[in-house]
């Protein structure tokens, strides 16, 4: 933190208070006007009135809002709300969850706090059918992205103290480039910095959610050790789909079927009555063979 680093340099009392009954006046270069501002506002500095040399820096707090200790404190907190709510959550979702052993339940929870898993995977009973599989494969997709999702949020929550900071440090710059009109080369790499990664963090953590996400329906729908699976299944509603649509076909075109039927039936007609008659065709052929002798 530049900011704070150049703010631990005090200005001299006598100094400050001169200046902190007149106050201070400065041409605004950007707006190009006078402009005042309490010199308590630059100096930040915590002033010792009787005992001037037991003045001290200003705390970080300035920047930050909170102390340390606060933050550690607020971290814990919303760790354990997480994982009450990732208890809650796996509960509604995963009935295997929901009947495991507390301890079980506990070291699930410390890896999902850290990394977003579903609890057991698909395959892990193989006396399933495979409608169930195929059940119990997209409800362990869907646990997964929940859990990307709120991983993803309290990433989020947990850029809150560097967005307050980097505010604070923003404003700080500006206020310190109107009034003095200098700052030093390390402010203004602090400041740049800060400009910088108030975009580029909140991008990364989102982009890197949707990346988590993709990789986990590759993994699932593709590279899974039990992927065959949900081939055999998608070949099962192919062919499914394809006989439900050839027998509307059929159902539309009845006189077509009914015309072709009618012509089977003829022909089996006429093969039944050339089998009744066999004494018609014997005797046509004695009557040809006569003929054929009186020629």
């Amino acid at each position: 933190m530049a900011h704070y680093q150049a703010e631990t340099v005090i200005l001299e009392f006598e100094t400050f208070k001169r200046l902190n009954k007149t106050g201070y006046f400065f041409m605004n270069t950007i707006n190009n006007e006078i402009q005042s501002v309490e010199i308590s506002k630059i100096f930040r500095a915590d002033y010792n009135n009787t005992h001037p040399e037991l003045s001290e820096p200003p705390p970080t707090t300035v920047y930050t809002l909170i102390k340390l200790k606060t933050a550690s404190i607020w971290f814990c907190v919303i760790f354990l709300l997480y994982s009450v709510i990732l208890v809650l959550i796996k509960n509604s979702l995963n009935p295997s969850f929901k009947s495991a052993s507390f301890w079980k339940k506990l070291t699930h929870i410390l890896q999902a706090v850290i990394m977003p898993n579903a609890y057991g995977d698909w395959d892990s009973d193989s006396s399933l059918s495979l409608e169930e599989h195929k059940k119990l494969w997209k409800k362990t997709l869907w646990e997964m992205m929940v859990m990307i999702d709120l991983q993803l949020l309290t990433n989020f929550i947990f850029l809150l103290p560097f967005t307050i900071t980097a505010k604070n440090v923003k404003n700080r710059h500006e206020l310190l480039l109107s009034a003095l009109g200098y700052v030093f080369p390390e402010e203004e790499h602090a400041y740049w910095l800060v400009n910088l990664l108030i975009w580029v963090l909140p991008l990364t953590i989102f982009i890197a959610a949707v990346v988590d996400m993709i990789f986990a329906v590759i993994y699932m729908k593709f590279t899974h050790p039990w992927k065959g699976l949900l081939a055999k299944d998608e070949k099962k509603e192919k062919s499914d789909d394809a006989e439900a649509s050839e027998s509307p076909q059929s159902q539309e075109d009845p006189e077509v079927a009914n015309g072709a039927q009618s012509g089977e039936v003829q022909e089996v007609s006429e093969s039944a009555q050339s089998q009744e008659d066999p004494e018609v065709a014997n005797g046509a052929q004695p009557g040809e063979v006569s003929e054929s002798a009186q020629l």
